[in-house]
């Protein structure tokens, strides 16, 4: 696998939606790339700190002012290009006073989520930014494993989700009047659920419930 081609799937993999197919190419690049690799860890700091992040609603306003300067610049771009040419042009982009406006700019785009339909994107200008947290998540459910504790049975059933932005999950029993548990999400976006098997026998029915952007969803996972 090339750089380039590596390059385009760093927010796949860190959103753990990556198909295992390609995974598997992708990560023997990573361990082989030093460059790639240094990238990549990159990323996925950057992603930990905007998770960690509070969500932050854009000022009223910065859609249309965010426009206002990309046609500003454009007329700009379009006088100076009738009048020194192409290559001119390019060399002004990159003087400093335009540049600093330009990589505000950029920088408003990415962080803000503010798309300009038809024009620029930060999807498209580049593609490893993340613009949009995932639309769903995928819940997996390893086997359940029968061990002992102090004396008692205990049934422990590991948990993982597709994002890291779940940062914690409620555990019932389907059936139970038992209260929830409340488990925090780790980094590896894994927990482990634990129940007395003496009380709840296999098979049974788990009630899972999180919040993602505000947005609470559930799921029910047959335990066998």
């Amino acid at each position: 696998m090339r750089c380039d081609k590596a390059l385009e799937l760093f927010s796949d993999y860190c959103d753990g939606s990556i198909k295992s197919a390609i995974a598997i190419p992708f990560e023997d690049h990573i361990n082989t790339c030093a460059t790639c690799r240094e990238q990549l860890t990159d990323l996925k700091s950057v992603w930990s700190i905007l998770d960690a992040a509070p969500v932050i609603e854009p000022p009223a306003g910065l859609r249309a002012e965010v426009w206002r300067r990309i046609e500003s610049a454009e007329q700009v771009q379009a006088t100076a290009r009738r009048k020194h040419g192409i290559l001119d042009d390019w060399r002004r982009l990159f003087t400093r006073p335009v540049a600093g406006w330009t990589a505000a700019l950029i920088a408003v785009i990415a962080l803000t989520g503010v798309i300009a339909p038809g024009h620029f994107t930060a999807a498209s200008m580049f593609p490893w930014v993340r613009t949009a947290r995932p639309a769903s998540v995928t819940v997996n459910v390893g086997n359940a494993k029968l061990t002992t504790f102090d004396n008692r049975s205990i049934i422990e059933v590991p948990i993982s989700f597709s994002t890291p932005a779940v940062k914690q999950v409620e555990v019932t029993v389907d059936g139970s009047a038992e209260p929830a548990q409340v488990i925090s999400v780790d980094a590896t976006r894994q927990v482990v659920f634990t129940i007395d098997a003496d009380k709840h026998p296999l098979p049974f029915k788990l009630n899972l419930s999180w919040t993602l952007d505000g947005k609470k969803s559930s799921k029910t996972i047959n335990i066998n």
